[in-house]
């Protein structure tokens, strides 16, 4: 997503009266995550005994065999490959915003979509960072292992698209303690210094 389309999107979020304290996206592009480095080698024998069974059922002469197969070459594809891609385009296309008021996450991956909690609410404000210092800031529940994983990898089915969270933002740490800040009630942040739009 451009600059200038996160602005845009964001914008379509806010209330009268409401300003912006911190914008930005997600790191663009694929990511591989730590777990990524025990599953890839898993996915890839699992892509290889599917495609052997695939291909001995079609030389024994059992194409229902075969057919039956189907889903399962498909699953192995997005395993070893498509997975990443739909990541990737995941965060291609959203777009982060803290004000003073909400946390707004929208995203146009697969139609337009927004959520957004208000400050006062959230719980359970987490955050698992990177040696880069990037990172994500998960609001409410968090998967188990999170921590390890640093976000959701999303899975087929509609729940793999789900997400309450800045996924892998730069500067993670300082968003975290802006909203814990804003959580406390503290002093309005200025703006136009540290912070900023990071778009």
């Amino acid at each position: 997503m451009t600059t200038t389309e996160a602005e845009r999107e964001i914008a379509k979020e806010l209330a009268p009266g409401e300003r912006i304290v911190w914008r930005g996206v997600p790191r663009q592009g694929i990511f591989l995550v730590p777990a990524d480095w025990f599953l890839m080698p898993f996915s890839l024998l699992w892509a290889g005994f599917v495609v052997y069974w695939m291909v001995l059922a079609i030389r024994q002469g059992a194409p229902l065999v075969a057919l039956f197969g189907v889903p399962f070459v498909f699953f192995a594809y997005f395993f070893v490959f498509g997975r990443f891609q739909v990541d990737g385009a995941m965060r291609d296309r959203a777009a982060y915003a803290v004000t003073d008021r909400r946390v707004i996450m929208v995203s146009t991956f697969l139609g337009r979509s927004a959520r957004s909690t208000l400050i006062r609410t959230l719980t359970g404000v987490t955050i698992d960072e990177l040696g880069d210092g990037s990172g994500t800031i998960t609001f409410g529940w968090k998967p188990p292992l999170a921590a390890y994983l640093h976000y959701n990898r999303p899975w087929p089915g509609p729940s793999g698209y789900e997400r309450s969270a800045f996924d892998l933002i730069p500067s993670a740490r300082e968003v975290f303690k802006l909203i814990r800040r804003l959580q406390d009630g503290a002093r309005w942040p200025d703006p136009n210094k540290t912070m900023g739009a990071n778009l």
